[in-house]
């Protein structure tokens, strides 16, 4: 049969069965089935049937066992290897019997050819996965994850000589070819081949496509470095020192500020959305909030205060502040909190309670500015302060006493907000009964709480002697006045550890030690929010015989004793299909870099730190330098 000017390459079968004359198909050139078959090459030829049927409702013959001769027509070496969706024509001697859009040819073995045999009549009849030789390639998607999308679609190391060979022939003749042209732009390739015995015969074979200029691969690269929390640095490093073609780092900063930094904006402001209408369905609208600073101590230069939603662990606002836009890096806390507030007031939202650590300033802020809501403080903050004073004293001579106790006075911080139901009152006498109860006496002078809760005690421990010197270290925590002030408003039913794990995130996409720009921060600090959201309620995992799975862990804070964590499900990340079609439809949408990039320089940010100062001549700062060794003349 002879080729069409598409066609990769023509088969011919030799029919094994009595009753059966040749059969002969064609592939067109631009089918995913040809990528098969010059990959695949010769490996199949051993085997010694071959099945061939239609895999569509056309009226073809049904499946036929075939010998693999597939004599080519044009020479070249390879065959082909559970190919699909490919044109094809079924021939029953000289007459075509059908055309059929869709046929698949298996080269299977002999189990499998008698399997197929005893059931002849079977159109339907798909191979069992225990027939599949290529057991050690476990990436393969499934049906429903795997598009031929160039977003979704797999990708592919390739060494050049792979590539080299892949345009050895001539795609028209079957001669030898030579590569005549190799541009390479970032992560694409462009090879041009052009055959040895006819000029004319010239191929252009490009590795990936493109969206305009721009190949589609340098667009999934910098939004894949970006959403997975990657150093960029690193990650262009990681590509050069493999030898893997990839662009220079301001092009990945040229795709962030175009495109990548909008589409996250976008996704949260549609997420958000969301997440509000839900919150505004409440009653009681319970929040935590916290700050988080870019870098430790009190120079940081960026401070983000996140509002998270207790009940569904879910956060709902973050305000980032950069130090320029305040007096110093303490108050960026004060001012993120404000922010949030203000945002949430504007859309309508009514806080009911908010939990947060024990920042003077909030303290003022929520008791003068918002007084209707319930300000509450997280337990854990104040039980980790009093811990640490409580360890410093158990040092202290004369003082061994205390260290045995450390563990349930901090426990004690947690029962007395969790016990009391918000009674100020009840809280505040209920933590001062614990001077009474490290020396053994167990009634108090207090009318809400004259004696202990707990039932009769065999207690192992030294109780601490009153008015010994250990006894008065532990009063003088116990009772500071700024504590007893705070510790009535100790959280009955919420506490801000979710909000400690989302910082957890934040630390992963947005490290202390490394810089950002406003814009660049800004949206590592949404990818955080959209990572944690998606998995805060993950569920803990089971074994394969349904039990829950645990993890012993060994905290520092601890100092060697063990605790059960536990084991979850794995992550999602169905939130970065979500990005990269909000990258893919704003490169479409807007497909010039400088268009594109306008959208986010309109956005109002804070002036540059060193824009506050007066601008100094980089010669006259080197000519001015000194250094420690000048005087030893190094």
């Amino acid at each position: 049969m002879e080729s069409s000017d598409d066609a990769e390459a023509c088969y011919e079968t030799d029919i094994s069965t009595n009753a059966k004359p040749n059969v002969s198909f064609e592939l067109p050139l631009t089918t995913h089935a040809c990528v098969q078959t010059m990959s695949t090459g010769m490996n199949k030829m051993s085997q010694t049937e071959t099945v061939v049927k239609c895999t569509r409702s056309c009226q073809t013959p049904k499946s036929w066992h075939v010998t693999p001769v597939a004599k080519c027509h044009r020479g070249t070496q390879s065959l082909l290897s559970r190919a699909k969706d490919f044109s094809c024509q079924v021939k029953l001697g000289n007459s075509v019997e059908k055309n059929c859009s869709s046929m698949e040819v298996d080269f299977s073995d002999d189990s499998s050819a008698a399997a197929a045999d005893d059931d002849d009549g079977d159109l339907d009849y798909i191979p069992e996965e225990d027939e599949d030789s290529d057991r050690d390639f476990e990436m393969e998607m499934s049906d429903e994850e795997y598009t031929h999308t160039p977003m979704r679609e797999r990708k592919f190391i390739v060494f050049e000589s792979c590539l080299q060979s892949l345009l050895a022939l001539c795609f028209l003749c079957g001669n030898a070819c030579k590569i005549i042209s190799t541009k390479v732009s970032g992560t694409m390739v462009t090879l041009t081949s052009q055959c040895s015995v006819d000029p004319s015969h010239v191929k252009t074979w490009k590795s990936q496509p493109s969206h305009g200029t721009m190949p589609l691969g340098n667009l999934q690269l910098a939004a894949s470095i970006m959403f997975s929390g990657c150093s960029t640095v690193k990650a262009v490093n990681c590509f050069k020192f493999m030898r893997i073609s990839t662009f220079c780092v301001s092009t990945y900063y040229n795709i962030q500020k175009a495109y990548l930094i909008p589409a996250v904006n976008s996704l949260w402001s549609k997420k958000q959305e969301l997440l509000i209408c839900d919150v505004k369905k409440k009653s009681k609208v319970r929040l935590g909030g916290d700050a988080r600073c870019c870098s430790p101590g009190h120079t940081a230069k960026y401070g983000s205060y996140s509002l998270m939603d207790m009940d569904t662990s879910k956060v709902l606002d973050m305000q980032l502040v950069q130090c320029t836009e305040v007096k110093n890096s303490y108050a960026m806390e004060l001012e993120g909190l404000k922010r949030s507030l203000q945002f949430l007031e504007d859309a309508g939202v009514t806080v009911t309670d908010l939990t947060t650590d024990r920042h003077s300033s909030v303290k003022k802020f929520m008791r003068e500015i918002y007084p209707s809501i319930n300000h509450w403080f997280d337990a854990w903050h104040i039980a980790k302060g009093i811990t640490k004073k409580l360890d410093a004293s158990s040092k202290k001579k004369l003082c061994h006493t205390i260290s045995p106790w450390i563990h349930s006075i901090s426990n004690h911080v947690y029962w007395c907000g969790a016990s009391s139901d918000g009674n100020a009152e009840l809280v505040v006498a209920k933590w001062k009964s614990v001077m009474n109860h490290i020396v053994d006496i167990h009634e108090h002078p207090f009318e809400n709480f004259p004696t202990c809760a707990h039932d009769e005690l065999v207690e192992d421990r030294e109780w601490i002697a009153e008015g010994s010197r250990a006894h008065v270290e532990v009063k003088s925590i116990v009772t500071n006045r700024t504590l007893l002030a705070d510790i009535g408003k100790l959280s009955p039913h919420v506490q801000t550890s979710s909000v400690e794990s989302y910082h957890k995130v934040v630390c992963f996409f947005a490290p202390k030690f490394l810089h950002f720009f406003y814009h660049s921060m800004n949206a590592r600090l949404i990818l955080a929010i959209l990572h944690f959201n998606e998995n805060s309620n993950r569920q803990q995992a089971k074994n394969k015989a349904g039990k829950e799975m645990w993890q012993l862990s060994f905290p520092k804070a601890k100092k060697g004793e063990p605790v059960a964590k536990q084991v979850k499900v794995p992550c999602t990340y169905a939130y970065i299909d979500e990005l990269l079609d909000e990258v893919m439809a704003r490169r479409e949408a807007i497909p010039s870099y400088e268009v594109a990039r306008q959208d986010l320089e309109a956005q109002i940010a804070p002036e540059y730190v060193k824009d506050q100062y007066d601008k100094v001549d980089k010669l006259t700062v080197v000519a001015t330098r000194k250094s420690r060794f000048t005087q030893l003349g190094i």
